[in-house]
């Protein structure tokens, strides 16, 4: 159970992948171009040392993962504040 929680909750998870990939396409900004098949691609299930399953990150893919925390945090400094304002203007 806990291995489909933490893919739909966390750093990495499906909903934070794609909000950074529509954001960034609806603003036209270039950093939101991830190769997410290379990503998935890179994803294993491991079990921890009690046997609990875990989705782990190959070593190929901490490029794609890097890029990706990159890319969001430069949507977060970038697309949130103007979000912010917006709202701010509005009242």
């Amino acid at each position: 159970m806990m291995i489909f929680v933490s893919a739909v909750s966390g750093a990495l998870d499906v909903d934070n992948v794609d909000y950074v990939l529509r954001d960034a396409r609806a603003c036209h900004m270039p950093y939101g171009e991830i190769n997410i098949a290379s990503l998935m691609r890179s994803l294993r299930i491991h079990p921890l040392a009690t046997g609990e399953p875990r989705i782990v990150l190959a070593q190929e893919g901490i490029g794609t993962l890097s890029s990706f925390l990159h890319a969001r945090q430069d949507m977060y400094l970038t697309i949130m504040p103007l979000r912010f304002q917006t709202k701010i203007c509005r009242l």
